[in-house]
């Protein structure tokens, strides 16, 4: 299984959010990926029809980024946050969390 797939993606959490290869390059790599291959294959077979969807694709795209991006921060703040008061209620002493 790779780590697209283990992720943080179809409403899976992982225990930490995923940082390794490829998000220390990209943090959207799927997104940039797909954009790349609109472009690339409009660019093969020359069409400026496909160049302009690509385009409009992109667009999405960085919403979706600028959406995503929040979003998911706060789903592992808000669980963190709920495993924290959890311990707490049980006496389970908690550990601070180790800063990257």
């Amino acid at each position: 299984m790779n780590k697209a797939n283990e992720g943080d993606y179809f409403g899976i959490l992982m225990d930490e959010r995923v940082t390794c290869f490829p998000f220390n390059v990209l943090e959207h790599p799927m997104y940039v990926g797909s954009a790349m291959s609109f472009f690339g294959t409009s660019f093969w077979y020359g069409k400026p029809v496909g160049f302009l969807l690509s385009v409009e694709v992109v667009i999405m795209y960085a919403l979706a980024m600028l959406l995503e991006g929040p979003f998911t921060t706060r789903i592992y703040e808000m669980r963190d946050e709920y495993l924290r008061l959890k311990a707490e209620r049980d006496g389970v002493p908690v550990e601070p969390k180790k800063q990257k």
